[in-house]
């Protein structure tokens, strides 16, 4: 009795232990990015808003004398600003397909770096909400890792490793735009494939599944090309597993089949896209970057980040730009003891030969093509559409991702001592000799390059030896492999090494507490109404977004081509159009604010009705001459009032309209007129006049209405072509994956006891 007693609770024990076994390793994962993001969630504040937006704070931003914890301010101005203009409109009950308050109009989820239909996105209007986005991205990726390694066979430890250091690895580290969004998808498009390899349909069924999640939300997440670089790694390895599979095609057309519903649950952000692109201008990506490479000594930070300095610290100080150039480009970091596990791991023989020595020629074409090396370099440039991304700067994450994965099968290998006394002897040597010779070496390219910099020889020793410490670290566990527990030093060192790189640059966002001064928003969002604003400086490109306020400053890439070509011709021609700021670009002969006075009429014939300035930077006298009239002022920012800006709607003679916000009017003529509409025309406009649908033209940047006589209600929406289409299609993707994900599982369970069944009815009748 009790015995029988005992029974129910000895079952609950085992599966509380097996609940443990297979949830404590990630939530391991999780305290290790908590723990990485520690200076960032208790010491600083990483909010983008104060060091990218232009508003005054209570604390002066750092400035790059003394480093940045970011490299790209994309984390402002499209990441944050364009993500929460996005969500507000969700939040509102519209789709983010257009965003009137950027330039004079520009799509939004057609731009993609706003990442407006990605549902994480919707993270960024919580307290905190760029550092919470990342963080959740940093454990799917390091938990995606992990369980990759484990469905390749490899033990605990080495796994859970391996899910750390790619949680932590040098992009999300280095950059916090949306270049890194689809990083945390790629381990488990990988993932996927490994189950697509299964022996049976509902294995394999998994497999297809989880690949359509993890590629739809990898396309949703607002850059394609690090998608598209890092699934050209997952189709190299999806050919090089095919030898073992137990049914080869079965899971070649599992895996196609995953890639293909992906693309389809992610259409109607690739629709919106596509359609935006005949009448985009896309800068370098028409096929420029492909001539572009790092500086080959950068190859140092490549492995000890920081010996070049904190980001963008020391490029003042560097005559020769070199420094300025590295950080300016550089997409990421491989610590040092991630490449040297990774070198062992190219040695150990453990049944996946032939994808440890793809993935060891994806490192070696990868670290070739960011430096420029000649001929390897330049292979990956030769499959269609490389040419078109920076893959410079955009593949250090699937080199990450291969790297990783060769690292946790060299501390595997650690772990069983599998190799030869004599080779590890002679891994132990070259690695020893080879970290403090490319670290002394390093140290001198850094002295060399900038001799005067703050901190120079505290951060050589400090990176340095760090770098030092874990390389002959690891060689020495190497040696002495053999000896029970050895190879837990060099996982200790190499999860130590990712997070103190990781928490680096975090040291760099401004210091807790700050706040903003945001009147200057307040002012324009009580004035503003359908007009738009211009920044020579404060509320920085894409934050009137953020705050739901009109300005004709941009920062975005790709931006229509008639804007591209209007800005260049008639308001800053020395600005791009891929950063139109109001700030001086470094060089310029002419400022912008002398542009702005000289070509003030044109700003208002957009629209403009207010110009935002630092305080005093348009002299009284520059005021009384141009007819602009101070509005608004403070410590910091001045706001002017433009002398006779263009209404937003503007009717023909004998017409009169009044306005309901921007995408609706009445208008009343007295005979057939036409209305005009200060947005940015665009193929994927249409346009209703009670009720009906009437032709929308272009004038010049804008939209051009014909009505006839009597009073008509206007309504403007926009719509891409083909995405209904794009709509219906991932609809019935979504349905037909519930379907499968439920319905499988099921048939297979009945199916199972069907047989069971029948298997005992033989064996009772033989008997």
């Amino acid at each position: 009795m009790t015995s029988a007693r005992s029974q129910p609770a000895t079952d609950r024990e085992a599966r509380l232990r097996a609940a443990l076994r297979t949830i404590g390793p990630l939530v391991v994962i999780v305290l290790f990015v908590l723990l990485a993001n520690g200076v960032s969630l208790l010491v600083t504040n990483p909010n983008p808003l104060l060091q990218r937006s232009g508003l005054p704070t209570t604390q002066a931003p750092h400035t790059a004398s003394v480093g940045m914890n970011s490299i790209d301010p994309n984390d402002g101005f499209t990441t944050q600003a364009l993500g929460v203009a996005a969500v507000h409109q969700l939040l509102s009950g519209e789709l983010p397909l257009w965003n009137h308050d950027e330039g004079v109009g520009q799509p939004l989820a057609g731009g993609l770096q706003s990442a407006a239909l990605f549902p994480f996105t919707l993270l960024m209007v919580l307290p905190g909400g760029v550092a919470i986005f990342h963080i959740v991205l940093e454990c799917l990726a390091g938990i995606g890792m992990y369980l990759l390694l484990r469905r390749l066979k490899l033990s605990l430890v080495p796994a859970l490793v391996g899910g750390v250091l790619f949680a932590l690895n040098g992009a999300f580290a280095l950059l916090a735009n949306a270049v890194v969004n689809p990083i945390a998808f790629l381990p488990w498009v990988l993932l996927g494939v490994e189950l697509a390899r299964g022996t049976t349909r509902w294995a394999r069924l998994r497999g297809w599944w989880l690949i359509a999640i993890a590629v739809a939300l990898g396309l949703y997440a607002g850059f394609p090309e690090t998608a598209y670089l890092y699934l050209l790694l997952a189709a190299g390895w999806t050919l090089v597993r095919i030898p073992g599979t137990p049914r080869p095609w079965p899971y070649l057309v599992a895996t196609l089949a995953g890639v293909v519903l992906g693309a389809i649950l992610a259409a109607p952000a690739l629709v919106a896209f596509v359609d935006y692109l005949p009448d985009a201008f896309l800068a370098g990506h028409s096929g420029s970057y492909s001539a572009v490479a790092l500086p080959r000594v950068g190859m140092f930070a490549l492995l000890a980040p920081y010996l070049f300095g904190p980001i963008h610290g020391w490029s003042g100080v560097d005559a020769s730009g070199t420094i300025a150039h590295i950080w300016s480009n550089v997409g990421g970091y491989l610590s040092l003891g991630t490449v040297a596990l990774a070198l062992f791991g190219v040695m150990v023989r453990r049944g996946h030969r032939a994808l440890q020595l793809f993935l060891t020629a994806w490192v070696v074409v990868a670290i070739c093509r960011i430096y420029g090396v000649p001929v390897i370099g330049r292979l990956i440039d030769l499959i269609p559409g490389v040419a078109a991304t920076a893959a410079y700067r955009y593949i250090p994450a699937a080199l990450s991702a291969a790297a990783v994965v060769l690292a946790a099968l060299g501390l595997e290998g650690l772990r069983g001592a599998v190799l030869r006394r004599g080779l590890r002897l002679w891994f132990a040597a070259v690695l020893a000799v080879g970290t403090v010779a490319f670290v002394s070496a390093g140290a001198l390219v850094a002295r060399h390059l900038a001799p005067g910099a703050p901190g120079l020889r505290l951060q050589v020793l400090g990176w340095g030896g760090l770098a030092v410490l874990v390389g002959v670290g690891v060689a020495v566990t190497a040696v002495f492999a053999r000896v029970p527990g050895a190879w837990l030093g060099a996982a200790v060192l190499v999860v130590v090494e990712s997070v103190a790189l990781f928490l680096a640059p975090q040291t760099h966002a401004p210091a807790r507490p700050v706040t903003i001064d945001t009147g200057s928003v307040t002012f324009l969002k009580q004035n503003l109404g359908l007009g738009r604003f211009f920044s020579l400086g404060p509320i920085q490109p894409n934050y009137g977004s953020y705050f739901g306020i009109a300005s004709v400053n941009d920062n975005n890439l790709p931006v229509p081509k008639t804007w591209q070509a209007y800005l260049q011709a008639k308001l800053i021609p020395t600005e791009s159009p891929v950063t139109f700021n109001g700030v001086s670009p470094s060089g310029a002969s002419v400022t912008p604010k002398q542009q702005f006075l000289d070509n003030l009429a044109n700003f208002e014939s957009i629209g403009v009705s207010y110009v935002v300035e630092p305080r005093g930077l348009i002299t009284d006298a520059e005021r009384a001459k141009h007819g602009l009239t101070l509005a608004y002022e403070d410590a910091s920012t001045q706001v002017l009032r433009m002398p006779a800006p263009q209404s937003y709607f503007v009717a023909s003679p004998g017409c009169r309209v009044s306005a309901h916000g921007k995408d609706a009017a009445t208008v009343d003529c007295a005979s057939a007129g036409s209305l005009l509409r200060l947005e940015q025309y665009l193929p994927g406009w249409h346009v209703t006049v009670d009720g009906r649908p009437v032709h929308v033209a272009a004038d010049g940047l804008f939209q051009r209405i014909v009505v006839s006589a009597g009073r008509h209600d206007v309504a403007y929406r926009f719509w891409p072509a083909y995405l209904t289409a794009a709509f219906v299609a991932a609809g019935v993707a979504t349905v037909l994956m519930i379907v499968l994900g439920v319905g499988s599982p099921l048939f297979a369970r009945r199916r199972a006891g069907v047989t069971a069944r029948s298997r005992g009815t033989r064996r009772t009748a033989a008997a």
